[in-house]
């Protein structure tokens, strides 16, 4: 843990020594007589490689001061927050490996979270957490894979090409809303399959307006006939509409891998990314 900066608080250690002690009982031994498993605790892959004698069973006769002298034990196995580079951790005697998880990995791990909540409240259980998604939107440069937060009151006038943005002149730029998804107000993951819309912007950075107005037009149309408004019925119909197909094109995060694990980043584990700008570049004012 030392060597990839990321020392554990005690708190930490604890939990986790909680967590391994917890696992324990149910864990089949390998062909080597060691216990090996993993503990996924974003941003943290960590595998184990333990034997018997790292355990201690906590019987529930025991009196709480027997118990919590027990679970110190544990702790102590786990300690990894070692500031004294002399005295080997668990780690350098690889018994414990750690790795920094991708954020994809980070964010699968949270997806999968929020959907167990989601099915449990389908079902009529009880969550005591709150589950809430919050909007987020960006302005991508598709071929620098750089994304630029924009307001949600403004994107329809970015659309419509009131909005000018120098920076991005002459480039292809898509619009992505994401759902950032937030248990108690903590973010767990972001939406990976989400709606976008594809611009060309003109030499000062706008958006044609009498484009958007014909694509909204013709979204709308097939919307209200039934049709899905990025993805074509038929041959014919991803002929005739290539242009709106291609304009609706869905997001996927597979397209854009840089762009989307540094939204992980950003949004998820808090980092400050170079792929995600706070907000579109302003247009200079003629007294600047």
């Amino acid at each position: 843990m030392r060597a990839i900066g990321l020392p554990p608080t005690p708190p930490y250690i604890a939990d986790l020594a909680q967590t391994v002690g917890d696992m324990w009982p149910g864990l089949e031994t390998a062909a080597d007589g060691r216990f090996s498993f993993e503990v996924f605790s974003p941003p943290l892959s960590i595998e184990f490689s333990l034997s018997a004698s790292d355990f201690e069973t906590i019987p529930d006769e025991e009196s709480l001061v027997d118990q919590r002298r027990r679970r110190k034990k544990m702790q102590a196995i786990f300690a990894m927050l070692d500031h004294d580079d002399d005295t080997p951790t668990i780690a350098d005697k690889g018994r414990v490996t750690v790795r920094i998880a991708s954020p994809r990995e980070v964010n699968a791990e949270g997806l999968s979270v929020w959907n167990e909540h989601v099915t449990e409240i389908e079902a009529g259980e009880w969550v005591l957490e709150e589950l809430k998604p919050k909007s987020r939107n960006y302005v991508l440069d598709v071929e620098e894979q750089v994304g630029y937060r924009i307001a949600f009151e403004r994107i329809t006038p970015f659309k419509k090409g009131e909005i000018s943005v120098p920076a991005l002149a002459s480039k292809k730029v898509m619009v992505v809303n994401f759902d950032l998804l937030t248990i108690d107000g903590e973010p767990v993951a972001v939406s990976e399959d989400t709606t976008a819309k594809t611009f060309w912007l003109d030499a000062e950075g706008r958006a044609d307006p009498d484009e958007h107005d014909r694509m909204f037009q013709r979204t709308l149309s097939r919307a209200f006939s039934g049709k899905h408004v990025s993805e074509p019925t038929d041959k014919t119909d991803q002929i005739r509409d290539a242009d709106l197909l291609t304009r609706n094109k869905r997001f996927n995060a597979n397209d854009y891998p840089l762009f989307f694990d540094d939204v992980v980043r950003f949004e998820v584990l808090g980092e400050k990314v170079r792929r995600c700008k706070a907000a579109l570049p302003r247009a200079k004012r003629l007294s600047d």
